[in-house]
């Protein structure tokens, strides 16, 4: 199977912004790369100036807040995932490892399952990329806003429709390769939980090889070939988090602010407005892509946690010594779950959502008491 083949509708949004890893790169792909970053630096640090001045108005602070964050936190995603460019082309050429990518015809069903679920999933989370960057850009035409982000600084004047090009062009810019990471992210995931799956198949089919392969030495070399694929998957975990954890940890702290302030304003906003359906599919979006890395983090630790039960439903009794080691030496690896971490604080998990929702909420009831008791005054 080709894994990194998946990648490649990534790759082509990537490299349109020159952010595609490459050992040389050609000098327009630079050029694209330097172009793209000062706009989104000078997007971010705009807004960021505007939110200071709007910090006495709460309403206009938040709405500023809300639709920067995510931009601001992908300029953060794109420094991170450039400082690991030479970790993810090594990721990329150990896809290719023939202990991953030479699966037994009857088993590659795991494999392509598992990658259904994220062609799916992704395609959902990029509608609801779609519709938010949509309704944020056409955000004026049904408020007095003049343009898609607030920004007051000063009288833009016949500057206007650069600003607003602008906007838009930083928006979709950061939608685009900020749910291009996270699908990459995604795939890679699901690719390693169809790899454990695989896995456990294999060491469960262990009483077909000893009853249809009569030598013990094809035995062993049967089941050394599972421990080779269990240490391979070991070490695909293992690079994954070396490009990702700092990435994830990111993504943690922005949906923790943005959900938080989502939350206060569909309190405060009218239910029949514009405004409410915005911040409406804006929580949904971002609820989806906290979600996305918490449930297949989960299902990496369950699945990998699955291969001791199946070196116990293997045919282990009429094995010999030797097949017996080997099978112990897989259930003894088991005992540590294979998992993806944030930034090494927290492991990918559905207790983690749990855990960032609850303290969006906190959050959110400490800004509604506060907003409570500034306008009783």
């Amino acid at each position: 199977m080709d894994f990194v083949q998946l990648f490649a509708p990534f790759k082509l949004i990537l490299n349109i912004s020159g952010f595609w890893p490459q050992k040389n790169p050609k000098p327009i792909v630079k050029v694209r790369k330097v172009f793209t970053l000062l706009v989104n630096l000078f997007f971010c640090l705009s807004l960021s100036i505007q939110c200071l001045f709007l910090r006495s108005q709460i309403e206009e602070f938040l709405d500023v807040l809300t639709v920067i964050t995510p931009p601001v936190a992908y300029l953060f995603k794109q420094i991170v995932f450039f400082g690991h460019s030479s970790a993810f082309l090594t990721l990329m050429d150990f896809l290719k490892d023939d202990d991953l990518v030479s699966i037994p015809l009857q088993l590659r069903k795991q494999i392509s399952d598992s990658l259904q679920v994220a062609k799916i999933i992704g395609v959902g989370y990029q509608a609801c990329c779609t519709m938010t960057i949509l309704f944020i850009v056409i955000w004026p035409m049904f408020t007095e806003h003049q343009l898609p982000v607030q920004f007051t600084l000063f009288d833009l004047g016949d500057f206007y429709a650069f600003m607003y090009l602008l906007q838009i062009f930083a928006l979709a810019n950061a939608a685009a390769n900020s749910s291009s990471l996270d699908l990459i992210a995604l795939t890679l995931m699901c690719i390693v939980k169809g790899q454990i799956c695989v896995l456990n198949d294999k060491i469960r089919s262990l009483e077909e090889i000893n009853a249809s392969k009569g030598h013990g030495a094809q035995r062993v070399k049967y089941v050394s070939g599972c421990v080779l694929h269990h240490t391979k998957i070991i070490e695909l975990v293992a690079l994954i988090e070396n490009v990702y954890s700092q990435i994830v940890l990111i993504e943690y702290l922005t949906s923790m602010v943005v959900i938080c302030n989502i939350g206060f304003q569909l309190v405060i906003v009218e239910l029949a407005s514009f405004a409410f359906l915005l911040m409406l599919t804006f929580l949904v979006t971002m609820l989806c892509q906290l979600g996305m890395y918490c449930w297949f983090g989960n299902e990496i630790m369950l699945h990998s946690a699955a291969i001791r039960d199946a070196c116990y439903e293997s045919d282990w009794i009429h094995s010999c010594p030797q097949v017996r080691k080997m099978l112990l030496m897989i259930m003894e690896r088991s005992k540590r779950p294979l998992y993806l971490t944030a930034g090494k604080f927290s492991i990918l998990s559905l207790n983690s959502f749990t855990s960032v929702i609850h303290s969006a909420y906190s959050f959110f009831a400490l800004m509604q008491r506060m907003y409570g008791k500034s306008t009783t005054f």
